[in-house]
């Protein structure tokens, strides 16, 4: 077990997602398997996020992290020893339990879950690998803990719409907020400091949460299309993102005849996950996200997704009256892993349903548009936050309900 364990950590070395040594320290101090009972070892130690706690329709509510997303959002919140950390979201505690270690004897980790059955369970885990210095609390995390403010450090391991206000009062001047955000429905670990009148971003990294649950969750941005709810519409909150789509004609589409048209790009998933479905989210009005879970994963159009128990699936395009067009890898037909994983370049294609040719235009003129403006992505993004009645100007600027996001690569 302690081989499996240490080899996980050497991997992550290995790759590079861990490259501080108190990081390091942590992860080979804090075996995985004690916050996954009844999870084999071999299984526990596996690199993947691993779903916990589930709903009624079966949708993933709590999970423990994938190890090296964990690493990559530690080694962005740069804890110190005497740290007091704030963390929403426990989920197993596992992550608690290394920032405790980073922190030391004299820091503390609050970690706070909306669940007492999650709270619960972190609280037993914590014990058994004998974590002294964190505290675990149930409530809305995004009403944050004001018992142990200020803090040094507030991360989030739950996706974020907003940056609630209560996080940056219980917050000290000089702290930092990490969390996952939402820009247009993609998500960016951000890490952010504050600087003048608002917050600048440090460090922003591609990733994928489970969203915030409780009072300010954020606007709901997700549409059954199936009655199982396996297959999903996904699209952002705003004036101009359009909601007039009919479910059940998306789903009649998707079981009908379909025909792929060449964009003229090659692409790797990285460059998916890090500029492609930002850049179409932030500049294609109408754009949705279509996912799927499950076995029905295995047969639908997609950009990304993993095999698998929890097989899933992704893409973005845009559905009309008429029909419907999403992006499409067609050489994979199903999600299977080692091609979601592949770093080798491949055809972009698109995929139209029922009438679409206009659709498949606009998503092809936006796909070149992102070519001859050098493949943007995460690498020199700049992410501002500033009060909402403030006036800001920028390349992209996003209003929601406390704030503005102020998006550029200068």
């Amino acid at each position: 077990m302690n081989a499996l364990h240490q080899g996980l950590v050497e991997g992550l070395v290995e790759r590079e997602v861990i490259h501080s040594g108190a990081v390091e320290a942590a992860f080979r101090a804090v075996p995985r398997h004690l916050f996954l009972l009844g999870l084999p070892p071999d299984e526990a130690y596996k690199d993947d996020a691993i779903p916990t706690k589930k709903d009624d329709s079966g949708l993933a509510i709590s999970s423990s992290t994938q190890p090296s997303m964990m690493a990559i959002m530690l080694e962005q919140l740069a804890l110190q020893p005497g740290d007091n950390v704030l963390e929403i979201g426990a989920g197993t505690g596992f992550n608690a339990a290394v920032m405790g270690h980073i922190v030391g004897e004299g820091g503390h980790v609050t970690t706070i879950d909306i669940d007492l059955d999650i709270v619960e369970g972190a609280r037993e885990h914590l014990t058994a690998a004998g974590c002294t210095n964190v505290t675990v609390v149930c409530g809305d995390g995004a009403k944050g803990f004001t018992g142990n403010a200020p803090y040094d450090a507030v991360i989030l391991t739950v996706g974020g719409w907003e940056i609630v206000p209560a996080w940056l009062e219980q917050l000290k001047r000089d702290g930092r907020l990490l969390l996952p955000l939402s820009l247009n429905g993609p998500q960016f670990s951000i890490a952010f400091e504050r600087e003048g009148g608002g917050l600048v971003s440090r460090s922003v990294v591609a990733c994928g949460f489970m969203t915030l649950r409780g009072e300010n969750a954020g606007p709901a941005e997700r549409m059954p299309v199936n009655a199982e709810g396996t297959i999903s519409l996904g699209y952002a909150d705003n004036p101009e993102r359009p909601r007039r789509i009919n479910a059940g004609q998306v789903q009649a589409w998707l079981a009908g005849t379909w025909q792929d048209s060449a964009v003229g790009l090659a692409v790797t998933t990285p460059e998916i996950w890090r500029g492609f479905n930002l850049w179409m989210a932030l500049r294609e009005p109408e754009l949705v996200s279509l996912g799927a879970r499950g076995e029905v994963a295995e047969t639908m159009p997609l950009l990304l997704g993993a095999a698998g128990p929890n097989s899933w699936g992704m893409t973005v395009g845009i559905v009309g009256e008429e029909g419907m067009a999403f992006f499409v890898r067609p050489s994979v037909e199903s999600a299977e892993e080692e091609a979601m994983k592949e770093l080798n370049p491949f055809d972009l294609y698109i995929r139209a349903y029922g009438t679409a040719d206009a659709l498949v235009e606009r998503l092809k003129r936006q796909a070149l548009d992102w070519d001859r403006n050098g493949r943007v992505g995460t690498d020199g993004m700049r992410v501002r936050v500033y009060p909402l009645d403030s006036k800001q100007e920028g390349e992209i600027v996003l209003k929601k309900h406390w704030h503005q996001f102020v998006v550029d690569w200068p």
